[in-house]
């Protein structure tokens, strides 16, 4: 399969940089690793993620709650998820 995709000129030319350097072969292998590691990232934060439910619903087994504002937690989560992209 072959995708076509257009970088940004600062992206490609760290892309291009980094093959220049040797580190790479070519900024097709640039970008592959580059998603390779973005999936991993998505793997660790959705593990963190479970965790976190478990933890909390453990919580709640054991009547271990206080009361809490639901829109205040998904605007924390989406900041800290836009502050990781950075």
């Amino acid at each position: 399969m072959s995708t076509n995709i257009s970088l940004t000129p600062e992206i490609e030319a760290y892309a291009q940089s980094m093959v220049a350097s040797g580190y790479y072969k070519s900024v097709s292998e640039f970008v592959r690793e580059a998603i390779r590691l973005h999936r991993k990232h998505e793997q660790l934060y959705l593990r963190e993620l479970h965790k976190e439910l478990s933890l909390a619903s453990d919580q709640i087994d054991h009547g271990q709650t206080e009361p809490h504002n639901m829109q205040a937690i998904i605007d924390e989560v989406h900041a800290e998820r836009q502050a990781r992209k950075k």
